[in-house]
């Protein structure tokens, strides 16, 4: 049972962190934009958009990860 807690673990952190390289492509996209003398607020909010979807992500696996956390911290602790 462990084992399944620990590989589900690494699943849920490499998915954070593909979403995190996801952050920083528009984090690069952004600074680009703001160097464009011809930048649209629209174009703008979709990046922004765009981003809190991924923090929202970002929110639900920690979420995630913590519960289970918890769960085979009980199950470690069982005799």
């Amino acid at each position: 049972m462990e084992q399944t807690y620990i590989a589900i673990m690494i699943q849920s952190l490499e998915k954070k962190e593909q979403v995190l390289d996801k952050i920083i492509e528009l984090d690069t996209v952004q600074k680009n934009q703001l160097e464009d003398p011809n930048l649209t607020p629209d174009d703008f909010d979709d990046v922004v958009e765009q981003k809190s979807k991924l923090i929202e992500q970002l929110d639900n696996l920690d979420s995630g990860f913590e519960k289970l956390f918890e769960l085979s911290l009980i199950h470690i602790s069982e005799p």
